[in-house]
């Protein structure tokens, strides 16, 4: 859309359905249960994780708003219809930090070359 006046807002909006599968190892002590029975506590200690994930696509929007336009298009924009990727994390205690990382495409039929996030961050009571 050609738009001659200032915009304080132009967005592509996309959610997707996802669905993760992961293992993690607990590296925190082992406690007895009583009756031969061990256990580590999950809560505490240090821990490391690898996670796959997969979704689809449900709805894509254009939000704009400025000078005299606030719009909201529901399109397709020719956004992938599925995402997937992979997440590492490493955890201590109640805090986590990770690398996620999509494996296929943004936009469908590769419009923009190399548009797979990598995202880094931090998490509170993972």
């Amino acid at each position: 859309v050609n738009y001659e006046k200032g915009l304080s807002k132009s967005k592509l909006r996309t959610g997707y359905i996802m669905v993760p599968l992961g293992i993690q190892y607990n590296f925190s002590k082992l406690k007895n249960a009583g009756m031969d029975i061990q256990y580590r506590d999950y809560q505490k200690g240090f821990k490391v994780g690898a996670n796959v994930y997969g979704g689809v696509r449900m709805s894509t929007n254009n939000i704009m708003k400025g000078e005299g336009i606030s719009d909201r298009d529901r399109s397709n924009y020719q956004v992938s219809p599925f995402i997937y990727g992979g997440q590492f994390t490493v955890s201590y205690n109640d805090f986590s930090i990770f690398v996620k990382k999509d494996f296929g495409n943004f936009f469908k039929n590769g419009n923009f070359e190399n548009d797979k996030a990598l995202v880094f961050g931090a998490a509170l009571w993972w």
